[in-house]
């Protein structure tokens, strides 16, 4: 009897902990993401600009003009960047989900294609996805786009 009175607290206690690591998620997560940036109107970069562990857009076709870039994910792009992305580079381990409005809703139509795959880029979206990004978000993978 002294035993299973034994067991229950220490079951408990190796439950919160079990449930506070997975609330932490994986201990890849620990690698540093660049905070969000973005270029002044005036400012024209390059892909060069874009640094690892981000995702990057452009205004402009060829990774030029005006950029965005963020580790985190992004309910709601700056005035500077809404609706504007035209080239993009994702420099993360993680799939992509594009969205038409703020707050990750509708996705965004680009055709053949869920989510932006893991280390891929695009010099030109197309005229269905041309400055209309207005959100996005990071997945595991593409169907959780």
């Amino acid at each position: 009897m002294y035993i299973s009175w034994l067991k229950a607290p220490v079951f408990a206690a190796t439950m919160a902990v079990s449930s506070l690591l997975t609330l932490a998620g994986p201990s890849s997560a620990a690698e540093p993401k660049p905070q969000p940036r973005e270029t002044s109107v005036e400012a024209m970069v390059d892909v060069n600009w874009c640094q690892e562990n981000a995702f990057c857009i452009w205004e402009n076709s060829g990774y030029n003009g005006r950029a965005f870039q963020s580790g985190y994910s992004t309910p709601s792009l700056t005035d500077n960047m809404n609706n504007r992305m035209t080239s993009y580079w994702n420099r993360t381990r993680f799939w992509v989900c594009l969205y038409e409005y703020p707050n990750y809703v509708q996705r965004l139509d680009i055709p053949g294609f869920k989510g932006v795959a893991p280390y891929s880029s695009s010099s030109n979206v197309g005229f269905t996805a041309n400055d209309h990004l207005s959100s996005f978000k990071f997945a595991f993978s593409d169907s959780d786009c």
